[in-house]
């Protein structure tokens, strides 16, 4: 579970939402998660350990909705027909704010 330090620096990066940042917030995140859902015993101070778990929810939702805000106008954009969509999808390899990210060759 990240500690005092960890979600101080989680929150920084929150705040700074540029491309290494993200990369340090997802990094953070995903600990976080691999960490709360490990099995385990229940933390000695419980009161503590929801507060760090909300905190951290908090970020993780600040991350989402600002993620969707600034995407929200491409999907707006995204054609409604399915195959201009795949077309459209397809395209967003060369196009899309993604390009050479490891998603798209999981994808294919």
């Amino acid at each position: 579970m990240p500690d005092g330090n960890a979600l101080g620096r989680f929150k920084a990066a929150a705040r700074a939402r540029g491309p290494n940042s993200d990369h340090a917030l997802q990094a953070g995140l995903a600990q976080w998660n691999r960490a709360r859902l490990a099995l385990q015993t229940p933390d000695h101070d419980l009161c503590a350990a929801l507060a760090r778990d909300e905190e951290m929810r908090r970020v993780e939702l600040d991350f989402i909705e600002t993620s969707r805000a600034a995407q929200s106008a491409r999907a707006r954009d995204a054609p409604r027909q399915a195959g201009a969509f795949v077309a459209w999808f397809e395209a967003l390899k060369e196009s899309g704010p993604g390009q050479g990210d490891a998603l798209f060759p999981w994808l294919w």
